[in-house]
């Protein structure tokens, strides 16, 4: 059964004890979550808690969001213009700091190797469940890089935000489909970064994790038949989770932010259970 870890901080848990315990479940696979913790809209917030504020996409798949990326400090798939876009975007910036701070409190060791990626404002309701996977980008290849995401459910309906976790650990996953995985061709990734189709080198080990993740959702048999925990989690908490590692699906739900970090595995507690060192260790070779 996939490993869930509360960590409620009411009760004195962010002791260093207790961080290094999370620390060690979070690397092993395990979902640490805070039961009380949350982001917290402002009263003038409350405003964007409504789907139309979102440019829906042409093939809509439950993934209708706002997203904001820190970095340049852009706000993307909003229908807002004017004074409520630039409100919009501030209080983007606001849960993305937010993530950031609680990430830092609860894991300092990680600081000096975390890149905040995007963040996102979901106010929209999934039109259906999504498929167990793990986390890989074509557009923004991670080159190795962990995917660490904060997720937190603010629906003011008081409605869980429902998620399943597959049992499979990622080593036996990907050992039992390595052998279908096909070699990437020769200075490919050097060629798309050139060409502007990816934003960073597409590795080696991006190439892989891609496939691996595109044949499990498109496995009938192991969607119906790996074995899962289903979690719900309620208004007011949050969730913290290696998505490249953990196999995961969002199943239902409406309003919630989520914030994706990049992660050096050379700040891990343990780099060697990273999905890069696994791989290059059944591959027998450098992957990134």
């Amino acid at each position: 059964m996939a490993e869930v870890l509360e960590f409620d901080r009411r009760a004195g848990s962010n002791a260093p004890l207790m961080r290094d315990e999370a620390l060690a479940a979070l690397e092993r696979g395990a979902v640490a979550y805070l039961p009380h913790e949350a982001f917290e809209m402002r009263e003038e917030e409350r405003r964007f808690l409504d789907p139309a504020i979102v440019a829906q996409p042409r093939k809509h798949a439950g993934r209708a969001r706002i997203i904001y990326l820190p970095a340049s400090r852009r706000l993307l798939k909003s229908t807002l213009q004017g004074q409520d876009r630039q409100d919009l975007e501030a209080m983007m910036k606001r849960f993305s700091d937010w993530a950031r701070d609680l990430i830092v409190e609860l894991f300092p060791t990680y600081m000096p190797g975390l890149e905040q990626g995007p963040a996102s404002f979901r106010p929209c309701p999934r039109t259906g469940p999504q498929r167990l996977h793990v986390d890989s980008f074509f557009l923004f290849p991670t080159e190795g890089r962990r995917v660490l995401r904060v997720l937190t459910n603010i629906d003011p309906d008081g409605r869980p935000r429902v998620w399943q976790f597959g049992d499979e650990g990622f080593e036996p996953f990907a050992q039992r489909l390595l052998p279908r995985v096909r070699r990437e061709i020769p200075a490919s990734g050097w060629l798309l970064e050139r060409l502007g189709i990816t934003i960073g080198k597409r590795t080696p080990y991006d190439h892989m994790m891609r496939q691996l993740r595109n044949m499990t959702k498109v496995d009938d048999e192991y969607q119906r038949d790996t074995p899962r925990r289903v979690m719900e989690f309620p208004t007011g908490s949050s969730w913290i989770v290696f998505t490249d590692q953990v196999l995961h699906g969002a199943l239902a739900g409406q309003y919630a932010f989520e914030q994706t970090f990049l992660l050096d595995i050379d700040v891990m507690q343990e780099p060697a259970r990273s999905p890069l060192r696994i791989l290059e260790n059944l591959a027998g070779r450098r992957l990134a």
